[in-house]
């Protein structure tokens, strides 16, 4: 079963990712960014567990702007290779995926 507090945030991720304002990796690299914080700041002083914001009124704050910006930011696709520099074993990586995300091409 579901519980309301994951109905709430599941709302407010979904608002937010919309939004536009930030990417599904950035928010969950500023997230985990987050998280390491208050892991270090419970060691210290483990009675401010209480003050752990829930998930849904951190995102609707938009408490994730506030994350240092020491988070990495998403690489992006891969560059694309020239054939000369396109080796055996690239190949063989790129029919894989194809071959996995399009089960007309695998074998029967």
């Amino acid at each position: 079963m579901i519980g309301l507090g994951s109905k709430r945030r599941d709302r407010a991720y979904g608002k937010v990712i919309t939004s536009g304002k930030i990417t599904h990796a950035e928010l969950i690299a500023r997230t985990e960014i987050f998280a390491g914080e208050w892991a270090k700041r419970l060691g210290r002083a483990p009675g401010e567990k209480q003050f752990i914001p829930y998930p849904a009124s951190w995102l609707n704050k938009g408490a994730y702007d506030d994350v240092s910006d020491d988070a990495p930011k998403p690489s992006g696709p891969a560059p694309i290779k020239s054939r000369v520099e396109f080796s055996e074993s690239d190949w063989l990586v790129g029919s894989r995926r194809t071959l996995r995300g399009n089960p007309a091409l695998s074998a029967p």
